[in-house]
């Protein structure tokens, strides 16, 4: 008959690079309006706790490979000086091509339109910035959010990283997204958003 070893029950810690709390360290800003989302820990990758094999390991450097966590970034609400980076952002050839409207927005059209939601009492057009430079903005109509990302920053799970901030300080939220985005489905989805695809 064989004879099968118990497994040895792995102990868990806190971890010491994030002290538990599952997140990257940072400090708030003093503006209003202004927030940081704190990145996931690359150490225990959120949990807060950590195997004492994975602390053994990242202690005696044994080039394990590196964790992937998502960016840090930093929420703030949109204003009047956004308007040429937001259209910029919003005529991009490959946004306008997963947006639900492709056409080219007219620099006049856009003004007012943003003119007209930043009057609104809740605007909820908000940047995200890394280090304070914007990446990449969101906005949320009736429970829905859209979000642009920046050319030069896609890739790197900015778009995720804006997607979780929104559903955690705004949600439960919703994102209507193309089938053959499959990028932005799973940003979406591992966000905690409810996805909704068309054709």
């Amino acid at each position: 008959m064989r004879r099968h070893r118990a497994k040895t029950p792995r102990t868990e810690v806190h971890c010491p690079e994030c002290e538990g709390t599952g997140f990257t360290r940072v400090t708030q800003p003093s503006e209003p309006g202004r927030k940081i989302y704190p990145a996931s820990c690359k150490q225990c990758l959120g949990k807060g706790r950590i195997s004492s094999e994975d602390m053994l390991r990242v202690a005696g450097n044994d080039n394990t490979e590196e964790r992937e966590a998502a960016p840090t970034i930093g929420i703030r609400p949109a204003g009047m000086s956004d308007a040429e980076l937001l259209l910029e952002w919003r005529n991009d050839p490959l946004m306008r091509a997963m947006a639900r409207s492709a056409e080219v927005i007219e620099r006049q059209t856009h003004v007012a339109w943003l003119s007209q939601r930043l009057a609104r009492p809740t605007p909820a057009l908000f940047i995200a910035e890394i280090d304070g430079l914007p990446v990449g903005s969101f906005r949320i109509d009736d429970g829905d959010v859209i979000c642009y990302v920046a050319a030069d920053w896609r890739g790197k799970g900015i778009g995720g990283a804006m997607l979780k901030a929104a559903n955690t300080e705004y949600g439960p939220l919703r994102a209507v997204i193309f089938e053959r985005n499959t990028a932005a489905i799973r940003a979406a989805r591992s966000a905690g958003i409810e996805v909704v695809t068309v054709d």
